[in-house]
């Protein structure tokens, strides 16, 4: 298998819950259907992981820019914010980030840090219909 692929093995158990396995690497989690529709509510929804997995990969390559540009991302953190519909569909329609970093760099650094978060693939991997916000505070905990 490829290194740009993923194997994902993934069964319906009782009450909702989905057990996931990443087939070459044996990772593991686990997806609860919310509790409004008899789920158990436990874990996070499918909705719940498709919304952190954009935070996510916003850190994740603002991280790796950080280490091309030789300076640390410590304590940065990210909140998302999630909004669905029910009509005509259910489905996310707004996911807001807000990114939050201790540090204060020059405005050349800022820059770039904020420039390859707005290009993490998950970003282009949402259906466009999908309404996408990051805000960033710099020098704040």
């Amino acid at each position: 298998m490829g290194q740009n692929q993923a194997n994902i093995e993934v069964h319906l158990e009782d009450n909702l819950r989905c057990k996931c396995v990443q087939k070459d690497k044996g990772a593991q989690l686990e997806t609860d259907g919310p509790s409004e529709f008899k789920g158990l509510g436990e874990h996070f929804s499918p909705t719940d992981l498709l919304a952190v997995s954009y935070p996510a990969c916003i850190l994740t390559v603002m991280g790796i820019k950080a280490q091309k540009l030789k300076v640390s991302l410590a304590g940065i953190k990210a909140t998302v914010t999630k909004q669905m519909e029910d009509t005509p569909v259910r489905k996310i329609t707004t996911l807001d980030v807000q990114v939050t970093c201790s540090l204060t760099f020059s405005d050349e650094i800022r820059k770039e840090l904020e420039d390859a978060a707005n290009h993490c693939p998950v970003h282009f991997s949402l259906h466009p219909c999908i309404k996408k916000t990051i805000t960033f505070s710099w020098g704040q905990s």
